[in-house]
């Protein structure tokens, strides 16, 4: 994987916790592993109003296709029905379990997804929003893989959902109405483009190139 732009801009301003300790947590990550056949690991997000959310790092050396094809026949992600919205996905269960566990709320605030040939990089954007919405952005990914890879030209090697910032971007609306920042821009980087791009869910296109930035993961 091609190595990405080292001083992005970093704006968030929290504590990161390096051990956690979590009642459960061990179990929940080694669950995590045998789910997505991943080394799991993670640290807490604090943003200083009591919060403590998960940071979470899974990396496999499976490449983005073989991952959705397995996932599309139930082998990777072990998501109970092949149909979108058809129940708790495995990684809402196996979340759900943990909340109870620590008897209070437990989220995901960031899932990294580091594959032999792409970092998948997702941030939290609502409650339960990134285990709730994991199995279909995986779905997406595959709906959108020739589009995004430019007629299988050239595979982004960083995708960042959603986009940081949309303030330079048209208004559109989503194609999906769940999660709407999740369905409507991605960010993504390709080799021969030292900017990043936008990938526009809606008209399936790759826009010009931008010179927004998007943060660094918080757990590599």
């Amino acid at each position: 994987m091609r190595e990405r732009n080292p001083n992005p801009p970093n704006p968030l301003s929290v504590k990161i916790d390096e051990s956690p300790v979590i009642p459960g947590l061990d179990e929940f990550l080694k669950g995590l592993e045998r789910l997505f056949f991943a080394e799991a690991s993670a640290k807490i997000w604090m943003p200083g109003n009591g919060a403590q959310d998960l940071v979470l790092h899974l990396k496999s050396p499976i490449p983005l296709l073989e991952v959705l094809h397995h996932h599309r026949l139930g082998r990777w992600g072990a998501f109970p029905t092949h149909s979108a919205g058809a129940g708790a996905s495995k990684l809402q269960e196996m979340l759900q379990a943990l909340e109870a566990r620590n008897n209070r709320p437990v989220d995901i605030e960031e899932l990294s997804l580091e594959l032999n040939d792409i970092l998948i990089v997702i941030r939290k954007s609502g409650i339960h929003s990134i285990a709730g919405e994991f199995d279909q952005l995986l779905e997406s990914l595959a709906a959108h893989y020739v589009y995004l890879t430019q007629g299988l030209q050239q595979i982004p090697y960083e995708i960042y959902i959603p986009v940081a910032e949309q303030g330079a971007l048209p208004q559109a609306a989503s194609p999906d109405p769940r999660v709407p920042d999740y369905y409507a821009y991605w960010g993504v980087y390709v080799d021969s483009e030292e900017d990043a791009r936008i990938y526009d869910l809606g008209t399936r296109t790759l826009l010009g190139n931008t010179s927004l930035e998007f943060e660094r993961p918080m757990v590599r």
